[in-house]
Parts: structure tokens; sequence; C-alpha cells
């Protein structure tokens, strides 16, 4: 979700009005909500359960080898790539010291469908 900057709300933790747009999708019908955010720390899981109240919170890291990373970026980005290598690898090195997640998910020759399906078994959302 891309929105304005909430009050008290990091970068990596955008969402539309928080605090009221939870209620918005309960409203209509929504019992669940899948957020795409880079979670630095564990404590930046507060403001997400601030705003809904009552939440089970799962935090699913997707992986892949740093090599796999570096090709992945050299391929989206030919003509520059060296900044986008040097975050890479300092997100990887971050990553395995300071453990986020709950689950990680391997993304190397899988297919987003497979990934999707993961994460979903993983929260306990297929029945």
């Amino acid at each position: 979700m891309l929105a304005e900057r909430d009050r008290g709300f990091p970068d990596n933790l955008r969402l539309p009005k928080p605090r009221g747009a939870w209620s918005n999708f309960v409203a209509v019908g929504a019992s669940r909500l899948l957020l795409s955010v880079l979670v630095e720390q564990r404590s930046d899981l507060r403001l997400v359960s601030e705003a809904i109240p009552g939440a089970a919170i799962t935090v699913v890291r997707f992986h892949a080898p740093l090599s796999v990373l570096e090709q992945r970026i050299r391929q989206r980005e030919p003509l520059g790539p060296e900044g986008e290598l040097v975050g890479a690898r300092w997100w990887t090195q971050h990553f395995n010291e300071v453990r986020v997640e709950d689950y990680v998910v391997e993304t190397e020759n899988r297919s987003v469908g497979e990934i999707a399906r993961e994460v979903l078994r993983l929260a306990d959302w297929l029945t």
C-alpha cells in the first residue's frame, strides 16, 4: 500500500491512515490483511498492532542467496547496479544477524504462485 505518511509511522510502514483503515476494511467484509513492508526490527510491529488491534501478526521473509540477488539486480539495473548491490549486501548481512521473521520462504527457482501458496500455508490461511 502506498499512501500519505502517517504521524509516527516510519517510511517502511506507510499505511493509509492506519488507525482508521482497518475498520474500513472490516466494514466491507475483510477479515485478513496482507501487508508487504520492510520490517527492520520486531519493534516495528508495534505500529501494526496499534493500527489493527488484536491482529495475529506473522512475519515472512523472502530469501534468495546473495549471488542470486546480485544477478537479479544486474539484470534489472544493467547501467548502474552498484548502489543496489551495496544495499543487497547490507540487507543480507543485517537479516542474517537480526532475526525479525517468524518464517523464511526461499524464492530461488520458484514461481510466484508457489511462493504465495507457501506464505498462505505458513500464515494458516489455507483451509
